[in-house]
């Protein structure tokens, strides 16, 4: 049997997917809301909050030949930016997680 603290210490504290112009959130997990602050970048706001900046995420662009990237991650809300081949800014949905400690 396993302990009731280890799997909620080891669970994605967040999810989202978010369509490529940053305007509509697909699917979500403590997501309150997704917002296109410009091209090529968007932020998911956390319903929940983490107790601090400094949990682990992992992005996963949409499209071929890009990458995706945390900028300025708070307590409560993650930003990400995604770059294309030539190191643009540009317009692609993007899948997120985060997993750390809820505040």
């Amino acid at each position: 049997s396993i302990a009731t603290s280890f799997v909620a210490s080891g669970s994605l504290k967040m999810w989202g997917r978010g369509s490529s112009d940053g305007g509509t959130l697909h699917d979500s997990f403590n997501v309150s809301s997704l917002g296109d602050t410009a091209t090529g970048r968007q932020t998911y706001n956390f319903t929940s909050a983490m107790s601090d900046g400094l949990y682990s995420s992992h992005f996963s662009p949409g499209g071929s030949y890009c990458y995706s990237n945390a900028v300025e991650p708070t307590a409560s809300a993650l930003s990400t930016r995604a770059r294309n081949n030539l190191d643009a800014l540009f317009d692609t949905g993007v899948q997120v997680s985060a997993q750390g400690d809820l505040a």
